[in-house]
């Protein structure tokens, strides 16, 4: 830096007209290369914002194949729900069946009831008079025995 404005009192170095004129132009080119280098530091910033929205686009891409397959995956949900409901009113069709068989069996087990009564009824008055006879039977001979142990007392 200059300490008197008015004379040589500059540290700096000197260079001739040519000389700088010489220097301007290497600086000037090599701003020139900053430029280049500059536009490729761009060009590579803008390759790669467009890479990262193409990986942005695949994503999304995924996302939506994704998406199909949960739609395709409910779509099947609801089929097999469709086939289950199907399946139950098959099952309920059958047990309706079942109990229309069970009734009429029901039915047909009341109108044996009157004729199984009669036979347990007959059963019973069987073996009442079985055993009335048997008593019969049985008084009888216990008639006829006190009868010949009175023979054989006198």
């Amino acid at each position: 830096m200059a300490n008197d404005l008015f004379s040589v009192s500059s540290s700096l170095p000197r260079t001739t007209k040519a000389k700088a004129d010489e220097f301007i132009q290497a600086i000037e080119e090599q701003r020139q290369t900053a430029r280049v280098a500059k536009a490729n530091i761009q060009l590579n910033r803008d390759v790669t914002q467009a890479a990262t929205e193409y990986k942005g686009l695949e994503a999304d891409v995924i996302k939506y194949a994704t998406a199909n397959q949960k739609v395709e995956t409910e779509g099947y949900k609801f089929q097999q729900a469709v086939t289950d409901t199907s399946i139950q009113i098959e099952k309920l069709s059958q047990l309706e069946e079942r109990l229309q068989q069970e009734k009429i069996a029901t039915d047909g087990t009341k109108k044996l009831t009157p004729h199984i009564r009669e036979q347990w009824e007959q059963r019973e008055q069987l073996e009442k008079s079985k055993s009335e006879a048997l008593k019969t039977q049985v008084l009888q001979a216990d008639q006829k025995l006190n009868e010949q142990l009175d023979k054989l007392k006198f």
